[in-house]
Order: structure tokens, then C-alpha cells, then sequence
């Protein structure tokens, strides 16, 4: 659409006698010229009719006569037609020359059997169609080339729905919840030996035991959970450790007997 078509005189015109409306109705007509009469022409449609179609404020025989006063539309015998539809709406006008056109080069290059019906291409054409799906390809290649890896998955995937292969996405372990019958081991026990006071390791794999049963947690390798739980225990522990404040000893209250003897020194 033109931007400046709200300020050619003809629009100015159609406004001030019909307001908005007016335009809006025109709208309409052009609309449905493109989308039923691609060439502008209102064939067998009388100017009620028309006027009907745009919703036209006022009578709709008025408001046709007055877009054809104003040359908005055109009288071509007695069928109304869009004033220079054909120059503003090429497109449009040509869409029906074009299907015809594309139709007729189909079948020349593809040919028709006596019967009417779609002939096999030969070598010929074959060879036609690869030399276009290869410059095609050509094209397409140099102008993702930044995504080549992602193309080629792409056309990796193309090439096995032409050939039938059917790819099996690759197989995931699944992760499972604790075993109840998850235990120490020896190694477990000697590895943790030097890291740990006595005692200590059996009571950080209760801990570890308790707190995924209580989440419900999933793990794909339970022991090697175990081990990560057991070295930031062992960190932790160091820590804590470290960082502990020395207490100083606690003093020791007197006995009856040696409060009595103090007494009796002091009197």
C-alpha cells in the first residue's frame, strides 16, 4: 500500500463526503477484487451488489456511482472495474497468467503420456534434475558455511530417510535408587582408614544411606557416589578440626575435706 494514499485528493475527497467508513468500504472493494476478481473486473455484479460487499455507508448504488465519479472505479461497458488495477496490482492481475505458464513448463519438460497422465522422465531429464539439485546444494553450502557441522548432521539425517536407515539414538544408563544391600567394603575401609578417627567411616555411610533414601535420590554409579560423599566428609572434618578453638581445662571443685582444712588454716 502507498504510504501517501490517505493524502491523495481522490481519498481526501471520498473522506469528507463518507468519512472513514467511506474508506474502509473501499477497502473492502479492493479486497474482494483481490481475492475473487484478480483482474479488477466485477463481472455480473451490479453496482447494488457491489456497494452491498463493501458495506457501504449510505445507499449502496450512491456510494458506487460516487467512487465512480470519482475515479476510484471505472465503467467498462456496464461491468464495474478498479480504476488502474492492473498497474497498481501487477502481481495480482498476473497470477492466472502465471499458473498457466508454470503448468506449461511442466509439461514440456516433463511430457505427457497419450492418456493424459504424468509420462516417466527419461535420462535427459533426470540428468536435468541432478545438475539442479547439486547447483541448488552448492548454493545452499556456501551460504551456511559458518554452520557446516550442523548442516552436515542435517543432511546426515536427510541422506537415512532416502535410504531407509532407521538410527538408534545411542543408549543412556539409567539411574537407579539406593540398593538396600549397599555396604562398606574392605576397600572402602582400607582407603579411609588413615583419613578417619575409629568408628567414624561406619557412621558417614549411615549418614550417606539415610539421607538418599530419605530423598529418593537416582544415581547411574552408587559407589561412586559413596566415594564423593566420604572425601568431603573427610575434607569437612579437617576443617572443622582446625578451626576448633583449644578449651581451656576445666577446674576441678574441692572436696568437703579439703574445704574444712582450708577453713581451719585460715582461723
Amino acid at each position: 500500500m502507498d504510504p501517501n494514499l490517505l493524502e491523495h485528493p481522490k481519498i481526501i475527497r471520498l473522506i469528507a463526503r463518507y468519512g472513514e467508513p467511506g474508506f474502509v468500504a473501499l477497502y473492502r472493494v479492493w479486497s474482494h477484487a483481490a481475492k475473487f476478481n484478480p483482474l479488477g473486473r466485477f463481472d455480473g455484479v451490479t453496482s447494488k451488489e457491489l456497494g452491498m460487499i463493501a458495506r457501504s455507508p449510505g445507499k449502496p448504488e450512491k456510494f458506487i456511482q460516487f467512487l465512480i465519479e470519482t475515479r476510484l472505479l471505472d465503467l467498462d461497458g456496464e461491468t464495474v472495474i478498479v480504476h488502474g488495477w492492473t498497474e497498481r496490482q501487477p502481481f495480482i492481475a498476473t497470477a492466472e497468467e502465471r499458473a498457466t505458464r508454470n503448468r506449461q513448463a511442466a509439461i514440456a519438460r516433463w511430457g505427457r503420456s497419450d492418456s493424459g497422465g504424468l509420462r516417466t522422465p527419461d535420462n535427459a531429464a533426470i540428468s536435468a534434475c541432478d545438475r539442479d539439485a547439486d547447483a541448488r546444494a552448492s548454493a545452499m553450502h556456501d551460504a551456511s558455511a559458518p554452520h557446516t557441522k550442523r548442516n552436515a548432521r542435517t543432511n546426515e539425517r536427510s541422506n537415512d530417510r532416502t535410504i531407509g536407515i532407521t538410527r538408534h539414538p545411542k543408549s543412556k544408563k539409567q539411574g537407579t535408587e539406593l540398593p538396600h544391600d549397599l555396604a562398606l567394603t574392605e576397600a572402602d575401609r582400607s582407603f579411609f582408614a588413615n583419613h578417619f578417627p575409629d568408628g567414624r567411616i561406619e557412621t558417614e555411610f549411615e549418614k550417606f544411606r539415610a539421607h538418599h533414601q530419605s530423598k529418593g535420590t537416582i544415581s547411574k554409579d552408587w559407589s561412586a557416589s559413596w566415594r564423593t560423599w566420604a572425601i568431603n566428609a573427610q575434607g569437612f572434618f579437617k576443617e572443622r578440626n582446625v578451626n576448633a578453638k583449644p578449651q581451656a581445662p576445666r577446674a576441678i571443685p574441692p572436696t568437703m575435706a579439703e574445704l574444712v582444712a582450708s577453713r581451719g588454716r585460715a582461723s
